[in-house]
Protein backbone atom coordinates (compact mmCIF):
# COMPACT_ATOMS: atom_id res chain seq x y z
CA UNK A 1 0.00 0.00 0.00
CA UNK A 2 1.53 3.40 -1.40
CA UNK A 3 0.39 6.49 0.92
CA UNK A 4 0.99 10.11 -0.76
CA UNK A 5 -0.25 13.03 -1.41
CA UNK A 6 -1.30 14.46 -5.59
CA UNK A 7 1.64 16.51 -6.33
CA UNK A 8 4.86 15.61 -4.26
CA UNK A 9 6.02 18.52 -2.04
CA UNK A 10 8.21 18.78 0.88
CA UNK A 11 7.92 17.24 4.37
CA UNK A 12 5.93 17.69 6.93
CA UNK A 13 3.31 16.62 5.15
CA UNK A 14 -0.59 16.90 6.01
CA UNK A 15 -2.31 13.50 5.76
CA UNK A 16 -6.60 12.37 5.88
CA UNK A 17 -5.56 9.86 8.90
CA UNK A 18 -5.91 9.57 12.54
CA UNK A 19 -2.44 8.70 14.89
CA UNK A 20 -2.70 7.11 18.37
CA UNK A 21 0.22 6.59 20.99
CA UNK A 22 1.00 3.57 22.69
CA UNK A 23 4.34 3.63 24.67
CA UNK A 24 5.81 6.62 21.76
CA UNK A 25 4.75 4.89 18.71
CA UNK A 26 1.90 5.35 16.79
CA UNK A 27 -0.73 3.45 14.84
CA UNK A 28 -1.63 5.59 11.69
CA UNK A 29 -5.42 4.68 11.26
CA UNK A 30 -6.33 5.66 7.34
CA UNK A 31 -9.75 5.61 5.40
CA UNK A 32 -12.43 7.44 3.89
CA UNK A 33 -14.38 9.32 5.93
CA UNK A 34 -16.79 7.64 7.75
CA UNK A 35 -14.77 4.21 8.04
CA UNK A 36 -14.18 4.47 11.85
CA UNK A 37 -10.99 6.24 12.01
CA UNK A 38 -12.30 8.25 14.98
CA UNK A 39 -14.51 5.17 16.10
CA UNK A 40 -11.54 2.79 16.50
CA UNK A 41 -9.07 5.44 18.15
CA UNK A 42 -11.86 5.94 20.86
CA UNK A 43 -11.99 2.22 21.24
CA UNK A 44 -8.35 2.40 21.63
CA UNK A 45 -7.87 5.18 23.90
CA UNK A 46 -10.73 3.32 26.06
CA UNK A 47 -8.70 0.40 26.62
CA UNK A 48 -6.66 0.41 30.22
CA UNK A 49 -3.78 -1.01 30.62
CA UNK A 50 -4.01 -4.86 31.55
CA UNK A 51 -1.85 -7.99 31.38
CA UNK A 52 -2.05 -7.71 27.49
CA UNK A 53 -1.50 -3.95 27.18
CA UNK A 54 1.31 -2.49 29.27
CA UNK A 55 0.48 1.15 28.52
CA UNK A 56 -2.44 3.34 28.00
CA UNK A 57 -3.33 4.75 24.27
CA UNK A 58 -3.68 8.02 23.91
CA UNK A 59 -4.39 10.46 21.05
CA UNK A 60 -1.92 12.54 18.32
CA UNK A 61 -4.09 13.54 16.10
CA UNK A 62 -7.81 12.65 15.36
CA UNK A 63 -8.55 13.19 10.98
CA UNK A 64 -5.64 15.06 10.15
CA UNK A 65 -2.38 14.23 10.89
CA UNK A 66 0.90 15.74 10.18
CA UNK A 67 4.42 13.49 9.41
CA UNK A 68 7.41 14.82 9.12
CA UNK A 69 10.76 12.27 8.80
CA UNK A 70 13.70 12.41 11.70
CA UNK A 71 16.41 10.71 11.76
CA UNK A 72 15.10 7.81 9.32
CA UNK A 73 12.06 7.76 11.56
CA UNK A 74 8.67 9.10 10.52
CA UNK A 75 7.11 11.26 13.29
CA UNK A 76 2.95 12.24 13.75
CA UNK A 77 1.78 15.04 15.28
CA UNK A 78 -1.49 17.00 15.07
CA UNK A 79 -2.05 20.66 13.74
CA UNK A 80 -2.35 23.01 16.56
CA UNK A 81 -5.92 23.87 15.55
CA UNK A 82 -7.07 19.96 16.89
CA UNK A 83 -4.20 19.14 19.21
CA UNK A 84 -6.25 17.51 21.66
CA UNK A 85 -9.83 17.12 19.83
CA UNK A 86 -11.06 13.85 18.34
CA UNK A 87 -14.87 13.68 17.33
CA UNK A 88 -16.95 11.40 19.16
CA UNK A 89 -19.91 10.46 16.46
CA UNK A 90 -23.45 11.81 17.77
CA UNK A 91 -22.04 13.57 20.83
CA UNK A 92 -18.98 16.29 19.04
CA UNK A 93 -15.81 17.14 19.45
CA UNK A 94 -14.52 15.80 22.67
CA UNK A 95 -11.14 16.82 24.52
CA UNK A 96 -9.08 13.95 25.41
CA UNK A 97 -5.00 13.81 26.93
CA UNK A 98 -2.47 13.54 24.19
CA UNK A 99 0.73 12.76 23.19
CA UNK A 100 2.53 15.60 21.12
CA UNK A 101 4.00 13.46 18.66
CA UNK A 102 4.83 9.81 17.95
CA UNK A 103 7.30 7.02 15.60
CA UNK A 104 4.53 5.50 13.31
CA UNK A 105 4.96 1.79 13.82
CA UNK A 106 1.79 0.38 12.36
CA UNK A 107 -0.64 1.68 9.72
CA UNK A 108 -3.79 0.56 10.25
CA UNK A 109 -6.03 0.52 6.31
CA UNK A 110 -9.89 0.97 6.92
CA UNK A 111 -10.40 0.80 3.21
CA UNK A 112 -13.35 -1.75 1.79
CA UNK A 113 -11.13 -4.17 -0.18
CA UNK A 114 -11.39 -8.57 -0.19
CA UNK A 115 -8.31 -9.89 2.07
CA UNK A 116 -7.16 -13.38 1.58
CA UNK A 117 -7.79 -15.94 3.83
CA UNK A 118 -3.81 -16.29 4.86
CA UNK A 119 -1.45 -12.89 4.36
CA UNK A 120 0.87 -13.04 1.43
CA UNK A 121 4.64 -13.79 1.82
CA UNK A 122 6.15 -11.89 2.54
CA UNK A 123 4.06 -9.81 4.96
CA UNK A 124 3.39 -6.21 2.78
CA UNK A 125 4.97 -3.35 3.70
CA UNK A 126 3.36 0.57 3.66
CA UNK A 127 4.92 3.29 1.77
CA UNK A 128 4.88 6.65 3.08
CA UNK A 129 6.31 9.09 1.09
CA UNK A 130 9.07 6.97 0.49
CA UNK A 131 9.05 5.62 4.38
CA UNK A 132 8.97 1.85 5.03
Amino acid sequence: MDIRVSEPSPPPWLLHATAISLGGFAALIVGPSGSGKSDLALRCLAEAPNGLIAHAATLVADDQTILAPRDGRLIATAPASISGRIEVRGLGIVTVPTAREATVALVVDLRVHLAERLPPEPLPRTDIFGHS
